[in-house]
């Protein structure tokens, strides 16, 4: 695994606009993970990542785009020079579709669950499950959200 990934799993989209749609371009995706057993609540920009109930993505959480794990990234010069990331193996950004750049910004523990929310731009997200699955998730810590559909 690349020493980015804080968490690596893969998900089915479970409801989509449950509650109904609050906003034109923008839809909450209810997940369920595979691996960790994660509850995921997400907003995605459906406009530009259009997303389907019952469809499997692969998706990621990482502290750093660059496989290496550092977090010298630069946009730019990454459009420009091609892929190849500070260690030449490339980027993750390579291997998804659709990429959000977030804060941790609170959890909250009940019983044996912890449920950790992070914000993208104000996109949402909720992760809830155990200790073990979601413990690299800190408070004020960067992290990308990454999906491909599979």
């Amino acid at each position: 695994m690349d020493r980015a990934k804080i968490i690596d799993d893969t998900i089915q989209v479970i409801n989509i606009n449950k509650d109904g749609k609050f906003f034109e371009k923008v839809s909450r995706i209810e997940a369920r993970s595979e691996v960790n057993k994660l509850d995921i609540q997400l907003d995605v920009n459906t406009d530009i990542y259009p997303m389907e109930k019952d469809a499997y993505y692969a998706m990621c959480i990482a502290s750093s785009v660059n496989t290496d794990g550092s977090e010298d990234f630069d946009i730019f010069r990454y459009q420009h020079e091609g892929s190849s990331g500070p260690d030449g193996l490339g980027s993750l950004l390579d291997q998804y579709q659709y990429v959000m750049h977030g804060k941790v910004f609170k959890y909250t523990i009940d019983n044996d669950k912890i449920s950790v929310f992070i914000s993208y731009g104000g996109l949402l997200m909720s992760l809830t499950g155990s200790l073990k699955d979601l413990k690299n998730l800190e408070i004020d810590s960067r992290v990308y959200l990454l999906l491909k559909k599979i």
